[in-house]
């Protein structure tokens, strides 16, 4: 009898440690679940945020001289030097003006074949440009005590209501389709008001 009660031992010793390595097995897997679909929601939520609006619109992105500009705002500044660039160079088109072409990347099209500049290279150095100027300007007049006179915020909201004119004129949905049309994916009417 002893042996039977020594098998049934072993049987019950082999299904108790079965049991224990598909327990384990089970944890692990839940485990290796849970650790991937968590790292999966964080890089979702990280990929949302970096292409969000309102990051774009809100975070830093350039400091010059102790003044912080967003991406919405330096697509701002891109956005124009590159119209004032081309409205520049199109009155030089039959004497040697070099444009990009349109419907291309500006990312994608070499400026300078010698340096590998590309034409975003260019339009970003002019708006960059632009920008240190207008903060240098901006500090001094901080410096001096200067603040816009009633005359100059009236003049600030006539172009913004000439803005919301143009957009209903033009069949846009709204102000911001038309800024982001002009200026970028990320502007709106804040950002535009505040850049003026």
């Amino acid at each position: 009898m002893s042996g039977m009660f020594e098998q049934k031992q072993e049987k019950a010793k082999r299904r108790l440690e079965r049991a224990q390595k598909e327990e384990k097995a089970k944890k692990r897997t839940k485990i290796i679940a849970i650790s991937v679909t968590t790292v999966f929601a964080i890089l979702l939520i990280v990929s949302l945020l970096a292409n969000s609006k309102y990051i774009r619109r809100t975070l830093p992105a350039i400091t010059i001289d102790g003044v912080d500009f967003t991406t919405a705002e330096f697509e701002y500044f891109f956005n124009m030097a590159y119209m004032d660039y081309s409205n520049f160079m199109s009155q030089f088109e039959g004497m040697g003006g070099s444009l990009p072409e349109s419907g291309r990347q500006l990312s994608t099209q070499v400026y300078d074949p010698v340096t590998g500049e590309t034409w975003a290279d260019l339009i970003s150095e002019i708006a960059f440009g632009r920008m240190v100027s207008l903060v240098s300007l901006y500090n001094a007049a901080q410096a001096s005590g200067f603040t816009l006179s009633d005359e100059q915020i009236a003049d600030i909201e006539v172009d913004v209501e000439r803005v919301g004119t143009e957009a209903a004129m033009y069949g846009f949905p709204s102000v911001d389709s038309l800024l982001q049309r002009m200026y970028g994916n990320s502007i709106n009417l804040r950002v535009y008001r505040n850049v003026l």
